[in-house]
């Protein structure tokens, strides 16, 4: 530690930091108890609060330990806490990430780009969408507005570039459980393998189970495939894969709503809100 016992003695080294992570976390809890009326943000901050204790346990057992173990200790805490740093990086960078970005974009790139293998390598454990993006090649697939031939699909407006532009706070989603269709396209074509979906998440996942893939070439339709997404209502995150097709323009139609929430309950389909908050299309 930083301070001597020369200008602090034992007991009010114990004093001191326990004060300091006592009213700590009591002005953490206040602030989250006072914005509960204001953002649902904080409703789910435990993670500050167990962050203190563990702060007050480690300086507390730290105080009553000789010198000796007090080096293994330092040793053991600069080994987490570089993995620490490690696996934050891989996993993505939160907070900070557009300023780093745009302060400094080479810096950035290059630790994105240093991080990646293990970014990859932790996507076979917890996947996220921040690694489809960063370990997989993706292509760009622009919405049209066209109205779904199938009449069990929504007939409203259903904003279908809500799931392409690259924001976690906007959504496309269909009401009532009805069926969803999307027509995407782009300038010149494309070799295809796989599509990647990210569907919504309230008290269950919100999205279908069957997709009926399109493909086209030159406006011929040259391949037509129906898919099912097993544990749909358990994965957050769906991959459709098929040989490598090349294409310039593909049209989804979504079926067969997920109507099992998280906790396997049946919902009524008609309270369904199915859709995604992204939808990607990776390349060879």
């Amino acid at each position: 530690m930083c301070f001597s016992t020369q200008w602090f003695s034992l007991a009010l080294f114990k004093k001191f930091y326990f004060q300091l992570v006592f009213f700590t976390s009591c002005t953490n809890l206040v602030i989250i108890l006072l914005m509960l009326g204001a953002t649902m943000r904080y409703e789910t901050d435990y993670a500050t609060l167990l962050i203190l204790a563990a702060c007050f346990a480690l300086f507390y057992s730290y105080t009553n330990i000789n010198a000796d173990h007090k080096k293994i200790i330092r040793v053991i805490f600069c080994v987490l806490g570089i993995y620490s740093i490690c696996v934050g990086a891989a996993l993505g960078f939160t907070g900070a990430d557009d300023h780093v970005k745009d302060k400094n974009p080479a810096a950035y790139k290059w630790t994105i780009n240093f991080f990646k293998p293990l970014s990859c390598a932790l996507f076979q454990f917890k996947p996220t969408w921040e690694n489809v993006q960063l370990c997989f090649p993706l292509t760009t697939f622009t919405p049209v507005s066209t109205p779904c031939n199938d009449t069990s699909c929504s007939p409203e407006k259903s904003n279908e570039s809500k799931a392409f532009d690259g924001r976690f706070d906007t959504e496309w989603e269909i009401s009532n459980g009805m069926n969803g269709f999307l027509l995407v396209k782009r300038d010149s074509p494309a070799q295809v393998k796989s599509i990647w979906l990210l569907p919504r998440k309230t008290s269950l996942i919100e999205s279908w189970q069957n997709v009926n893939c399109k493909f086209y070439f030159n406006n011929d339709l040259i391949s037509d495939h129906c898919f099912s997404i097993k544990n749909s209502y358990k994965q957050r995150i769906h991959r459709i894969t098929f040989n490598p097709i090349q294409v310039d323009k593909i049209e989804l139609i979504f079926y067969n709503p997920n109507t099992i929430d998280l906790m396997n309950n049946n919902v009524d389909l008609n309270s369904l809100n199915p859709g995604y908050v992204e939808i990607a299309f990776e390349t060879i």
